[in-house]
């Protein structure tokens, strides 16, 4: 398992980098705030970040398999 330590580095390993950063950051936030992982995904819908109830829970599995590897947050 990598680590991330800049967001250059995280573009660069991943195909869709650009998007992801954005996700990872956002949800990222919403958690700071104290969210839970069903009001994130509640927040991601509202807010129009993701499409569709299978996509935030999607986008949110993916947050949670990458967030231990990010070293810039």
């Amino acid at each position: 398992m990598s680590s991330y330590k800049s967001r250059m580095d995280f573009i660069r390993d991943n195909k869709k980098g650009i998007k992801r950063i954005g996700l990872i950051e956002y949800c990222k936030e919403l958690e700071n705030q104290g969210l839970d992982k069903n009001q994130i995904q509640q927040r991601m819908i509202n807010d129009n970040a993701t499409t569709s109830v299978r996509s935030s829970i999607d986008d949110y599995r993916y947050y949670s398999k990458v967030k231990p590897m990010i070293g810039w947050m």
